[in-house]
């Protein structure tokens, strides 16, 4: 089984949300946000059982296989730098950041700590 954890509960986390709840062998542990409103409703709406304010709260509490962020642009780098030192698996929201160099900080993050780091650029592949 595949633990999940989601970081940021806006305008996508839906879609994520459902797609994990579809697969047999992923359960989602958790989500998280500031805005622990937003998480708590999310949960209810999806029957998610924890949820949490701050990320290293969930990743000190989880024991998470896959981290799915899906927070604003401005966040992503620093959130897959610390996600990197926790989990073995990372999926990131598009766009990856806001310039190259934040780019170049998260991938050798992920190199240092052993993780993997997936950007969602599904739609690019979209008939």
């Amino acid at each position: 089984m595949i633990k999940v954890g989601i970081i940021g509960c806006g305008g996508i986390a839906p879609a994520h949300i459902r797609v994990y709840k579809s697969l047999k062998d992923v359960e989602l542990i958790s989500l998280c946000d500031l805005n622990i409103e937003k998480a708590k409703n999310l949960a209810s709406k999806f029957r998610v059982k924890k949820v949490y304010n701050n990320y290293w709260d969930m990743f000190e509490k989880e024991n998470l296989d896959l981290v799915d962020i899906c927070t604003p642009v401005s966040t992503h780098a620093q959130i897959v730098c610390d996600a990197a030192k926790v989990a073995p698996a990372i999926l990131l929201e598009k766009p990856m950041a806001l310039n190259v160099s934040e780019c170049d900080r998260m991938i050798n993050h992920v190199k240092k700590h052993g993780s993997k780091l997936c950007i969602g650029h599904t739609q690019l592949f979209s008939p």
